[in-house]
């Protein structure tokens, strides 16, 4: 407001070489500079850093008056509006008429209004059009950054969604084809409920919402059970949440229940008697073996859940 562009112009007319602001005060600045140029002669450069950056919430509100029918409509849609917009809107129609100010932006990804105004045609001393348009007068390019080492290159571990389809198919390409919504919806989900990665963070929360709010139950000896999807599901649960447990270092037991027997990828076919994945159970039924102090939380799959058991 009114103290900051005070300010701003004694600072100006001051001769101060270097004045920083932001692009809220920018308009006072830009109507100061203009105005000393044009009376005093006086010769400035204007450096917009950043302009892609994205003004959002109050800021963006307090600019409204600045920007067009268009662009205020986005922003009251929970858009956002750029630092380009801004100044556009700002300087639109008048910079090319400015004499004595130089403007300069520096952006990753300029919009093309903001290269209409700060562009440098190819052909100055003719009219800007088909064959003259406005360009950077400078590029630093994505591969010469990577090339001289000042960013990494994203894209050397990058997979593209295609090649991941075709490496969990052992590399066959699998053509296209049609297949019934719910049956396609309920593939999708299931894969979604064995991933490693999703089950790691359920596994993460069940043990710890555990320890904190349930183990200290009925003088310490509370247990939980957690019901799963699938007989699937509970072998991957089980050997997720043991491998959690022994990272942690936490004395809990855990046992998973279903029936019949599991053929699982990496494990091969097991059941609730396989050591590998009870390997505290020692021939004993489960039910037995869960009343122990040893076991703190049961695993199940279409077992033990009518009633809760």
């Amino acid at each position: 407001g009114g103290s900051k562009s005070g300010q701003l112009a004694e600072a100006l007319v001051a001769g101060k070489k270097v004045i920083v602001c932001t692009i809220q005060t920018f308009p006072f600045a830009l109507d100061a500079v203009r105005e000393l140029a044009a009376t005093e002669g006086k010769a400035f450069a204007v450096i917009a850093d950043e302009a892609h950056s994205s003004q959002t919430g109050e800021a963006a509100a307090k600019l409204k008056q600045m920007l067009s029918a268009e662009e205020a409509a986005e922003l009251a849609d929970g858009g956002e509006v750029s630092n380009e917009d801004i100044l556009a809107a700002q300087m639109a129609g008048r910079a090319a008429s400015d004499k004595g100010i130089t403007y300069v932006a520096f952006t990753a990804t300029p919009k093309g209004k903001t290269m209409e105004l700060f562009g440098r045609p190819p052909h100055p001393e003719r009219p800007v059009g088909d064959g003259n348009l406005p360009g950077p007068f400078h590029v630093y390019s994505m591969r010469q950054a990577i090339e001289e080492g000042f960013i990494l290159d994203v894209l050397r571990n990058y997979t593209p969604y295609k090649l991941a389809f075709r490496l969990a198919h052992e590399g066959r390409d699998l053509d296209d084809k049609e297949v019934e919504r719910s049956k396609a919806q309920k593939e999708i989900m299931r894969w979604v409920r064995l991933h490693p990665h999703n089950i790691s963070q359920k596994v993460q929360i069940v043990v710890e919402h555990y320890r904190e709010n349930v183990q200290p139950l009925l003088d310490g000896k509370a247990k939980a059970m957690v019901v799963l999807g699938s007989r699937a599901e509970a072998v991957r649960w089980q050997v997720a949440i043991q491998r959690y447990i022994n990272d942690q270092g936490y004395p809990l037991g855990t046992l998973a229940a279903f029936s019949g027997e599991v053929n699982d990828k990496d494990l091969g076919e097991v059941s609730e008697t396989s050591h590998t994945l009870n390997p505290g159970l020692n021939g004993r039924d489960i039910r037995d073996a869960f009343k122990g102090e040893a076991f703190h939380l049961l695993l199940v799959a279409n077992k033990f859940q009518t009633g809760f058991d």
